[in-house]
């Protein structure tokens, strides 16, 4: 059996999208590319948020656990896109009583760093956490004479986007995948 995916952009000729949806093609995400100047305003980053720059288990372990990835062949791939990151990274893991509550990755590459993996236990969410995980990797990339930031996000997740406008994120532009299903196909787009 197969699938069949299209990434579209905002910048794609619309007809196209329109002869995907007629062909029935679904829409399956809606992604916000977002980026920020980075501005050093005495980033506020408590005690709490762990820097490293070289990935350990727990970190590991925590963004797995937190993203809600559970089955073991997805584990599997995103351990070894983890692990082959040519760049130079960051990992913030955020804890509360020797718990990790949150964590996040940053990617510097050119002049700009990128966020990704952006997690907070559900437990814990709207407590800031998920700003210090941020101002954390923003910080980081100013130490490393980095101007710039960007990151991707659900366009449906309107408390992350409400988070990464605090810095000054703004959208640059959206995309979105399209999807055709054969019988027994497994979706791999989240």
């Amino acid at each position: 059996m197969y699938k069949t995916i299209f990434k579209i952009t905002s910048h794609t000729p619309p007809e196209l999208d329109i002869a995907l949806e007629k062909s029935r093609y679904t829409l399956v995400k809606t992604v916000n590319l977002m980026t920020c100047k980075i501005n050093d305003t005495g980033f506020q980053i408590s005690k709490d948020i762990k820097l490293s720059y070289t990935m350990d288990d727990e970190w590991l372990n925590s963004s797995l656990q937190l993203s809600g990835i559970s089955d073991k062949k997805l584990q599997e791939i995103q351990y070894n896109i983890f692990k082959n990151i040519s760049l130079q990274t960051v990992y913030i893991k955020a804890k509360r009583s020797d718990k990790v509550v949150g964590c996040g990755l940053g990617v510097i590459d050119d002049g700009f760093v990128g966020l990704y993996d952006i997690h907070v236990d559900e437990n814990f969410r709207c407590q800031g956490i998920g700003s210090e995980i941020c101002q954390a990797i923003l910080q980081t990339g100013l130490n490393k004479d980095v101007t710039h930031a960007y990151l991707q996000v659900h366009s449906l997740n309107e408390k992350a986007i409400r988070l990464y406008k605090k810095p000054g994120f703004s959208s640059l532009y959206t995309y979105w995948f399209r999807e055709k299903t054969a019988p027994n196909c497994r979706s791999i787009i989240d």
